[in-house]
């Protein structure tokens, strides 16, 4: 017997169209993303964390690793990518990431340094730093 879709079998995503075209490229084979733009990275990674889309935070880790063109997300943002690779506990990134980000062993919790701090980092990452450790 062959049956048909009705509005009843609608299921409303929380998601937006391209949060949810990223997690359809990790379930659909060959059509995996080549490269994740950093703004959209936090995203990709919360969709695919909450659908629990197997091997999809490993591949994603892979491309973050290959810090290739035309985002190259370890070497252009390194605190922002550091605090990613915390949250979604992403071990090799953070590994690769940490002497980039310690390169002037800046200590991000010494506060008599926050106003020199503000100035060569944008507010939101620091405000999010404290999270890191």
């Amino acid at each position: 017997m062959i049956a048909t879709g009705t509005t009843k079998d609608t299921i409303e995503l929380t998601e937006n169209a391209n949060d949810v075209s990223y997690l359809l490229r990790f379930v659909y084979p060959n059509k995996f993303p080549v490269s994740i733009s950093l703004d959209e990275l936090p995203s990709c990674l919360l969709v695919v964390q909450k659908y629990d889309i197997e091997g999809a935070l490993e591949i994603i880790e892979e491309i973050i690793l290959l810090d290739g063109s035309p985002h190259r997300l370890l070497s252009s943002e390194p605190i922002r990518t550091y605090q990613l690779a915390v949250q979604f506990n992403l071990a090799k990134t953070k590994a690769a990431v940490a002497p980039l980000v310690a390169i002037d062993q800046t200590n991000f919790c010494d506060l008599s340094k926050l106003s020199e701090l503000s100035q060569t980092y944008p507010p939101m990452k620091l405000v999010l730093l404290p999270c890191v450790h």
